[in-house]
C-alpha cells in the first residue's frame, strides 16, 4: 500500500502510537483523533486515521521491524 511508504504517514503513525500509549483515550473517540493531530503538528484526515487503525500491524511491522 502506497500510504505505508510516505514519511508523513510515519509521522502520523508515531503520533497515533504516542496517544495510544498514554492510555488516556479510547482510540475510536474523536478526541483521540484530535490528540493525534496535535502531536503530529499536521492534519490527519479521517481517511488516514482509519487507515492507521485498519492497518496497524502492517504499519508497525513496516516502520519498526528493523528495531526488533
Amino acid at each position: 500500500m502506497s500510504n505505508v511508504k510516505t514519511n508523513k504517514m510515519k509521522e502520523k503513525f508515531i503520533a497515533y502510537l504516542q496517544v495510544q500509549e498514554t492510555g488516556a483515550y479510547n482510540m475510536f473517540d474523536p478526541a483521540a483523533h484530535f490528540a493525534v493531530e496535535v502531536l503530529c503538528c499536521d492534519t490527519v484526515s479521517l481517511e488516514d486515521y482509519v487507515y492507521i487503525m485498519r492497518n496497524y500491524t502492517e504499519l508497525y511491522n513496516h516502520y519498526f521491524e528493523k528495531e526488533l
